[in-house]
């Protein structure tokens, strides 16, 4: 007989390992013509992605500390005070992020103390308006985005540690920023130690692939299956055109996306497989052993 979760454990991420692989393999003696190649920093469509293509990644983790303080504030048997500072610090995080990164990047302010402050406050105003909208909604309802919340938060979490640290180990010269002559291109599998260099691998793809959370909050709300699906095609057009835009503006090269693409991807289902194992539920019971999701 079929066996469902077996599998999901083992030929499924062989495979996806294999294709990584393979895709490196391919695409790493490639690197400098497909950049020569797709290179068009005065793309439209693709400045847009360089612009927004990150944020789904600060607003899952904005929307799932919200979510968690909520639900764990309208429960008997919520967190105490101390286990919910990490998330207030999570959100104010987030929140400030993501105002910083619009600002910068859309509008080319560039942050002062004032900035900073009136950043600050309207992350504080947002957030007390969050947490009342949200009071007015059951515990058990707001119960059933515990896991996905969760689940935001980890992966956001750990593919920004894994990314920049490799980013900075690495020291890995962008496209763009490459002499006339391309004399100073390295390929991906050698490492140039901390130089200042951040091309390997790319951040905006890790970032842009966390969109993978959305289908996990559209299943939480109980809608029809199609809107699920229209979730999974969502996530996967956006993700895409994020990473090949990071080409097209001569930020990153095919091996740089392939990793950072990988890396979310890889984080992606090893948490999801860790939130639903019946050994997480009693380690992480707080949140996943009451989140009426089904195992």
């Amino acid at each position: 007989m079929f066996n469902r979760n077996r599998f999901w454990s083992a030929p499924l991420p062989l495979a996806f390992l294999a294709l990584w692989g393979g895709l490196a393999l391919l695409l790493g003696p490639n690197d400098l013509y497909l950049s020569r190649m797709l290179a068009d920093t005065s793309s439209q469509w693709a400045r847009f992605f360089e612009v927004y293509g990150e944020h789904p990644a600060v607003l899952f983790a904005w929307a799932g500390s919200h979510l968690l303080l909520a639900s764990s504030r309208l429960r008997k048997d919520g967190l105490s005070f101390t286990l919910r500072l990490p998330l207030l610090a999570a959100n104010v995080t987030a929140g400030y992020a993501l105002l910083h990164m619009t600002a910068e990047r859309a509008f080319h302010v560039k942050p002062t103390g004032l900035h900073a402050l009136l950043s600050l406050l309207a992350v504080a105003a947002a957030a007390l308006l969050v947490q009342r909208l949200l009071a007015r909604l059951s515990a058990e309802y707001l119960a059933r985005f515990e896991r996905a919340a969760l689940l935001s938060l980890l992966l956001v979490a750990a593919e920004l540690a894994a990314v920049h640290a490799l980013k900075w180990g690495w020291g890995r010269i962008r496209f763009r920023d490459l002499l006339p002559d391309y004399s100073n291109f390295t390929v991906w599998y050698l490492p140039q130690g901390p130089n200042g260099n951040r091309s390997f691998p790319s951040a905006h793809a890790a970032n842009s692939w966390t969109m993978l959370l959305l289908p996990g909050y559209v299943a939480a709300a109980g809608v029809r299956a199609y809107w699920r699906y229209a979730a999974w095609g969502c996530a996967i057009v956006w993700a895409s055109c994020t990473s090949l835009s990071r080409i097209v503006m001569g930020a990153h090269y095919a091996t740089d996306i392939l990793f950072g693409a990988c890396i979310t991807i890889s984080l992606y289902w090893v948490l999801h497989r860790t939130l639903e194992a019946d050994t997480a539920s009693v380690r992480l019971r707080p949140f996943t052993q009451r989140s009426g999701l089904p195992k």
